[in-house]
């Protein structure tokens, strides 16, 4: 995960059944069982530069479903895009 500004960032995952985030190997956000859609949140302080990410999911029954959005310095709450990640 790429941040430009260093700050407070709030991550929220709308999932359809399972779903984890980690970042700079902490939980941030944890979907734990079997939901219809449901939308949770997690905050973390990050400083700018780059950050290992994570993302599990996993879909049992009804919809197919995982959107990430982020929140943080100078931006309101958003899709969390792919341009954002990077792979080592």
């Amino acid at each position: 995960l790429d941040i430009e500004r260093p700050g407070d960032y709030t991550f929220s995952m709308v999932a359809d059944d399972g779903a984890l985030l980690i970042i700079d190997g902490k939980e941030i956000v944890r979907h734990d069982g079997l939901f219809w859609m449901l939308e949770l949140s997690g905050r973390v302080r990050l400083d700018a530069g780059r950050h290992p990410v994570q993302i599990a999911y996993f879909r049992k029954l009804g919809d197919r479903r995982l959107d990430i959005f982020c929140e943080g310095p100078g931006f309101e709450k958003r899709l969390l895009f792919p341009h954002w990640l990077f792979r080592n």
